[in-house]
């Protein structure tokens, strides 16, 4: 995409400057045009930053960062404060210095003339839900209400993944823990019991055998299956960045045991909360899906939401297109379809996403306790077998004497 700064005036008959990118002259022009403005100089403009040249060093903004942006944004416009002036306040109480300078690119778009949707939209810290939102809100008069529903629906993806990570914080713990602990009995405590059976010069059964042979391989070969973890890991890491094991191992994370239903019921509260509140903020149900799929992360879900899209498209009710999938229940379904019938889609979106977030919560809450059950239940048994493999050979002695 070529960077072009155009000199046109705008319906009001004020002169504005903006930045419109498109791959020819031809497609700014029309862009120009759609945005009602009649062009006096176009210029292709050069830009050799590091963001250009680079994309990946391009701006990031965290998700508490965009919160911040969106609550504050909200609030200041809700107080009928102009945008430029907001933008001002917020750049001069920012504790971020990213969301500072992202926030100095949006208000330097925005006195060149441009929108404040395609002011965000050109710092590329935003997602397409987010950029999309904001247009339809800034073209509608309702700019601040879009914002604060962007807010809540970022603070409740930030409140489970915030709880997400909490669950899982105690049994990743707990694993670590198991591993330093196997470590010290595989490399201190079963030698002293290996010498002590050299000694004495005593033959012990195949279950000890088998602990001191996996012992003495380990051992010996240690810096052989440290290479081939090594190896192992870069060939996987490449296969889960390609597409193909991408979605094997998003299809994966939807149907393991234990985790699989937490990430179903996340999933699901989570497009449905963003499918309603992109209809809130004015977007049509086709266009919706489109920008939800095209920055869902789990491409097994993207697939879905792209045959909802096809199906809405040729004339079929959303609730009807979620029939092929089992991932929408049929609670889904019948709320989804009554919600189509009374024109209130997006109130009942809302009511089956809060459901799917409580049931996701209680989930989270009993997930630290079955893992660490299982955890405990996997731990005892192997020390179990371990400490069998020591002492029989000591209990033959004892049958000897």
């Amino acid at each position: 995409m070529k960077k072009f700064r155009v000199v046109a005036i705008d319906p009001q008959g004020n002169t504005v400057r903006p930045f419109i990118e498109g791959k020819d002259r031809e497609e700014v022009v029309e862009k120009a045009r759609e945005e009602g403005l009649i062009i006096m100089n176009i210029v292709e403009v050069f830009d050799l930053s590091l963001r250009q040249l680079f994309p990946f060093l391009g701006q990031r903004l965290t998700e508490s960062e965009r919160v911040y942006f969106a609550d504050q944004m909200a609030v200041l416009l809700g107080a009928n404060i102009d945008i430029d002036h907001a933008l001002q306040v917020l750049i001069e109480q920012s504790g971020s210095d990213n969301l500072r300078k992202v926030v100095e690119q949006i208000r330097e778009h925005v006195r060149n003339g441009e929108s404040f949707a395609r002011a965000v939209e050109q710092t590329g810290a935003f997602p397409k839900i987010f950029v999309s939102s904001i247009h339809i809100g800034e073209s509608q008069g309702t700019l601040a209400n879009s914002l604060q529903r962007l807010c809540n629906l970022l603070k409740k993806r930030q409140e489970i993944n915030r709880k997400i990570r909490s669950a899982m914080s105690y049994p990743v713990i707990t694993l670590l823990l198991t591993f330093i602990v196997l470590g010290i009995m595989n490399f201190y405590t079963l030698p002293v019991f290996v010498s002590q059976f050299q000694q004495m010069n005593l033959n012990p059964p195949l279950v000890t055998q088998l602990i001191i042979r996996l012992n003495e391989f380990i051992f010996g070969n240690w810096w052989k299956l440290l290479i081939s973890a090594g190896i192992f890991g870069v060939v996987a890491y490449r296969f889960l960045k390609t597409e193909n094991g991408k979605r094997w191992f998003d299809r994966f994370a939807m149907y393991v045991p234990i985790i699989g239903p937490i990430v179903h019921r996340a999933m699901l509260a989570d497009f449905l909360e963003s499918l309603a509140s992109a209809l809130r903020s004015g977007l049509g149900i086709v266009h919706a899906l489109q920008v939800i799929s095209s920055e869902h992360p789990n491409l097994v879900m993207r697939r879905y939401i792209d045959y909802l899209r096809a199906q809405v498209e040729s004339g079929s009710p959303i609730s009807q297109a979620m029939e092929p999938f089992p991932l929408f229940t049929p609670i889904v379904r019948h709320m989804t379809a009554v919600g189509e019938e009374a024109g209130k889609t997006e109130d009942m979106l809302v009511t089956v996403a809060e459901e799917y977030q409580r049931q996701l919560e209680q989930a989270l809450q009993v997930l630290p306790d079955v893992l660490q059950t299982v955890l405990t239940v996997g731990l005892g048994i192997f020390i179990g077998v371990i400490y069998y493999a020591l002492i029989m050979p000591y209990m033959q002695i004892l049958n000897n004497l």
